[in-house]
C-alpha cells in the first residue's frame, strides 16, 4: 500500500512538473487547419458569427493546462444544428493544452447562441465558459 502512495506522487509530480503558468492563447494568425476544410472558423466570442441559413460553420474552442477536459454544449437545436465535434491536442503531454472543433449548422433565420463550457476531469466546477451570438439570415 505505502508503495502504491509512492508511485501516485510520483506520477503526480511528473504531470505537474510539466505545467507551467502560461494562458497565452493560439495566435490568432497561427496555422491551425481544421478537421472540416470548407467551412469558415469562428473562435472570437466576443463578435457576432453572421452566417447564411443551411451553411455550415466551425466553433474552435481553445483550452489550456486541462488534461482530461470534459465540455457540455448549449444551443437552440430549432436554430443550429450540431453536425460534428473533434479536438486535438496542441502541447506536449503534460501541458493539457488542445483544440475542440465543433461543425454546426444553420437551419432557421434569427440570432441565437451557443454556450460552450469546460469542465475539469475532477469537478462538476465550469473551468471556462465561451457564448457565441449567432445571427442566421437568408442568403
Amino acid at each position: 500500500m505505502r508503495r502504491l502512495g509512492v508511485y501516485l506522487i510520483i506520477c503526480s509530480l511528473i504531470i505537474l512538473g510539466g505545467c507551467n503558468n502560461s494562458t497565452t492563447p493560439q495566435d490568432a494568425n497561427s496555422v491551425l487547419i481544421p478537421p472540416w476544410p470548407d467551412a469558415e472558423v469562428f473562435y472570437d466570442e466576443t463578435t457576432v458569427i453572421n452566417i447564411n441559413l443551411r451553411d455550415e460553420f466551425i466553433i474552435r474552442y481553445d483550452y489550456y493546462h486541462n488534461l482530461f477536459p470534459i465540455f457540455e454544449e448549449t444551443y437552440d437545436p430549432n436554430s443550429v444544428r450540431l453536425l460534428k465535434k473533434s479536438w486535438e491536442s496542441t502541447s506536449g503531454p503534460t501541458d493539457g493544452n488542445g483544440i475542440k472543433w465543433y461543425l454546426f449548422q444553420a437551419i432557421k433565420e434569427g440570432d441565437t447562441e451557443i454556450t460552450i463550457k469546460l469542465f475539469t476531469h475532477q469537478s462538476d466546477v465550469v473551468q471556462d465558459q465561451k457564448t457565441f451570438k449567432v445571427k442566421i439570415v437568408q442568403p
